[in-house]
């Protein structure tokens, strides 16, 4: 029997929702990204959010500064088309989200970089050339808000946080079934990195202060600071 890829296609329109339900605590992630968002975002410059999804992040980072930062532009960026539908409910003059492949596309003068749940599904062979880029693009004083799945440290610890989210998704109306094939459908597509791991490629793109801001395992989120 062969087994397709894991595609986010099939819950673009209910992503907000699927994710809210996938990851614990997700709400309290983008409230942390909002308000830190105020600190970073600076006049006459971009701000990114790779893997944007439905773009909603992103839009409410928008209207949070959009009258306190001056023309300022806000880019989304994803490789799904099916989300375009949903980018249309967020239209606004300095807001504009596309489809593209985050390892090309341009990145460029950069206060923040908004990254969630991205970077895990890039190829590891791509990942710390992606991070380079990121922190490349970012003015001084910049900042990577990036948050991953992550590896425990140890196989034991792996048991326990794997059956743990096991049980927070059966919680959450998930069955055993679904749970089980996305898990066959995600293999070889996310490959991710234990904290140490990713704590090692930030400081290997160049990022110095890197600081953990949020955590319900096994997600975790960062602050990059260039």
């Amino acid at each position: 029997m062969s087994i397709e890829d894991f595609s986010f296609r099939e819950h673009a329109l209910t992503f907000d929702r699927h994710i809210g339900d996938s990851i614990p605590g997700y709400a309290s992630l983008v409230k942390r990204v909002l308000r830190d968002s105020r600190r970073f975002i600076q006049p006459r410059t971009n701000v990114y959010d790779i893997g944007c999804s439905s773009g909603r992040t992103l839009a409410k980072i928008s209207r949070l500064n959009r009258s306190s930062r001056e023309r300022v532009t806000y880019i989304g960026i994803d490789c799904e088309p099916s989300f375009e539908m949903l980018w249309r409910r967020h239209r606004a003059p300095n807001l504009k989200c596309g489809v593209g492949d985050v390892r090309t596309c341009k990145l460029e003068n950069a206060s923040l970089v908004i990254s969630q749940f991205t970077v895990q599904f890039i190829p590891p062979a791509d990942k710390r050339a992606l991070l380079r880029r990121i922190h490349d693009s970012l003015i001084e004083g910049g900042a990577l808000m990036i948050a991953e799945k992550t590896l425990a440290g140890t196989a034991r610890l792996q048991d326990v946080v794997t059956f743990s989210y096991y049980d927070h998704k059966l919680e959450r109306g998930f069955t055993a079934e679904q749970i089980i094939e996305k898990e066959r459908q995600l293999r070889g597509q996310m490959t991710c990195m234990s904290e140490a791991e990713l704590r090692e490629a930030l400081k290997e793109a160049g990022f110095n202060e890197i600081e953990r801001i949020w955590g319900e395992a096994p997600f975790a989120a960062f602050l990059a600071l260039k």
